[in-house]
């Protein structure tokens, strides 16, 4: 029950930290907070293209579950050849 309500906290930190990010970054101005806040806002909201570093690391991660996928079947179908 403690992990549920642990988990439920989180989530809501989660989303009071997005609605906070979103509600500054609409905002603008000068600062350099404003403006990450603001590119950010843009990001999350799909108006904005992702940032090329996440885009980089998705494809790894792609890239490396893929080679990972493909020795699994490899060493299922070594271990146990089909009859």
């Amino acid at each position: 029950m403690t992990l549920a309500i642990e988990i439920v906290g989180v989530a809501l930190g989660v989303s009071v930290l997005v609605v906070a990010i979103v509600a500054i970054g609409t905002r603008g101005g000068g600062s350099k907070l404003s403006r990450g806040l603001a590119a950010t806002t843009r990001h999350l909201s799909g108006e904005a293209d992702p940032p090329a570093g996440l885009v980089a690391f998705f494809e790894k991660a792609r890239s490396a579950a893929s080679a990972v996928s493909a020795r699994s079947a490899a060493s299922a179908t070594e271990d146990h050849p089909p009859q």
